[in-house]
Order: structure tokens, then C-alpha cells, then sequence
């Protein structure tokens, strides 16, 4: 006779005492359903519309858990460019991230406050426990810009202020001693970490070009690099060696290109970027 865990052969037929024959999964239907009922029986409910499970006895016993609390896969939403649910058709889902989302007021708490983001081995976003202001320059462009000799200029402030775009502000040298200074005004600046400029002289090699920092405390131009001629479009960093207080003075700070010697009409420079960093 098979057991409620095993059905019966379906081809096992029994006769019962009045001869009739009885198809032996009728039997065993009957058996299991009286099994249930008794098993019914025995259980109590807490709480009507709780869902029902069976104990380590086999019996049937009331989970404690209300049935409008359990998580159906049809309960699980899409958030609009936030979260994306695909119910998988066996009473799970996959729940992923669209390309492009926002999360509006996203708080990762496991995260530190102001400090730089890295991922680990396992590509999970963990805090580094360094300053931001170690990895991350403010960029401080120019606001205006002072000729003080030259054999004229073409292009206006804005031209050096963004790196990349094509435009340049031009001098052209004058023959005569001084032949172009000009200077490059900042505001704002709180602090000098390191100097961006990109240039290029059309000049010879004879032609001695500086770029200087202004020192307020000695009052005098700083030396920074000497601009060579001829090679097309250069761009230099360079790290601010020394205290940057002595060249700050109520957020003001600049920039000098000076061409000493006499010059020559036909030589000219063209400046495309310059910056200060935080």
C-alpha cells in the first residue's frame, strides 16, 4: 500500500467486500485528505488570516504571520529611473539599478562625510582618510589682464580662461626695450597650490621670456619658468615651491609674462590658459 508521501502505482487496483472494484489513487486521496482534516483539527489559530504551516510534528500550526504581510512578487515595484523589478515567474524577482538613475537625497551612511571615494576589492564604495582639498584643486581663472607694454593685444580675459577651447589672447612684440609685459589679475584666492599656463612665442631663441609670480611681502616679481619659442602650443604645471602667503594679499594674486629685452614686430605670443589652484 503506498504511503501520503508516495502515490500509488497507477495501475494497482483494490476490491473491497461487495466485489466492486476501487482504483487504488481514489483510496489514497481519500486517506490523504481525511489525514489533513484530522491535522486541520488539532489547529488552533491565533489570529484569523493568519498563514498556516506545518510543525517539525507535521502538524499544521499557525505561523503568526498575517497573510496581507506576506511579499508577493506582484507587490515589488519599478521606481521610475531608480529601480528597476523583473518578476522571474516563479515567485522570485530581480531587482537592479537602471543605466542613468537618480536617486534623489541618496544618504550612504556607511560612507565618511567630505572625504574622497574609493572602491575595494570586492568594488564596494568605501571612504579614504585623506582631506579632499589633497587630490581635488579649485581652478581660479584670471579676471582681468594688464598690458604694460606690448605692440598691441588681441582677444579679451575670457579667452584664457577655459582649457581646451581654441581661443588664445594675443601680444604682439614691439621693437623697442620692454617689448611686452603684461599681467594676468586674480581674485578670490585662498591659497596656491600649483600654476597652469599654456602658451606659445613665436619668437627666436635669442628672446628671453619670463613667467612671474608677484611677491607682496618683498614686492618683486618671482621668477617661475622661462618660455621657449618655436614649439608650438606648450602647457606647463608647475608646484608652488615656497609659503603661498607671500604671494596673496586679501585674495588677490597675478601672473606676469615679461619679454625684457627689445623685441622684434614680427615675433608675437599667444596665451590660451592660465590658472591658479587652490
Amino acid at each position: 500500500m503506498a504511503s501520503f508521501n508516495q502515490p500509488p502505482p497507477i495501475k494497482d487496483i483494490m476490491t473491497d467486500k461487495g466485489g466492486q472494484s476501487t482504483h487504488v489513487w481514489r483510496r489514497w486521496f481519500e486517506g490523504l485528505f481525511k489525514n489533513l482534516a484530522t491535522k486541520a483539527d488539532l489547529l488552533v489559530p491565533t489570529s484569523e488570516n493568519n498563514v498556516v504551516v506545518f510543525d517539525a510534528d507535521g502538524n499544521l500550526a499557525d505561523s503568526g504571520i498575517d497573510a496581507d504581510d506576506v511579499l508577493e512578487p506582484k507587490d515589488v515595484l519599478d521606481t521610475t529611473n531608480e529601480i528597476t523589478v523583473t518578476d522571474n515567474g516563479d515567485g522570485t524577482v530581480t531587482i537592479s539599478l537602471p543605466d542613468g538613475v537618480t536617486i534623489a537625497n541618496l544618504i550612504l551612511t556607511a560612507l565618511t562625510a567630505e572625504k574622497p571615494v574609493w572602491t575595494d576589492a570586492n568594488k564596494k564604495l568605501i571612504s579614504q582618510d585623506i582631506n579632499l582639498s589633497d587630490v581635488v584643486h579649485t581652478r581660479n581663472a584670471p579676471t582681468s589682464i594688464t598690458v604694460n607694454s606690448s605692440d598691441g593685444e588681441t582677444g579679451t580675459v575670457a579667452d584664457v580662461a577655459t582649457f581646451g577651447d581654441g581661443n588664445f589672447y594675443q601680444v604682439e612684440e614691439a621693437s623697442a626695450a620692454a617689448s611686452f609685459d603684461f599681467e594676468f589679475n586674480f581674485t578670490g584666492i585662498t591659497s596656491i597650490s600649483r600654476i597652469g599656463l599654456e602658451f606659445y612665442y613665436a619668437g627666436s631663441a635669442g628672446h628671453h621670456v619670463d613667467f612671474e609670480i608677484w611677491n607682496y611681502t618683498t614686492s618683486a616679481w618671482i621668477h617661475l619658468f622661462d618660455l621657449p619659442d618655436g614649439l608650438g602650443f606648450n602647457y606647463r604645471f608647475i608646484d608652488l615651491p615656497v609659503d603661498d602667503a607671500d604671494y596673496i594679499s586679501a585674495g588677490a594674486a597675478k601672473l606676469r609674462i615679461d619679454h625684457s629685452s627689445g623685441g622684434i614686430s614680427s615675433h608675437y605670443i599667444q596665451v590660451r590658459y592660465v590658472a591658479i589652484f587652490n
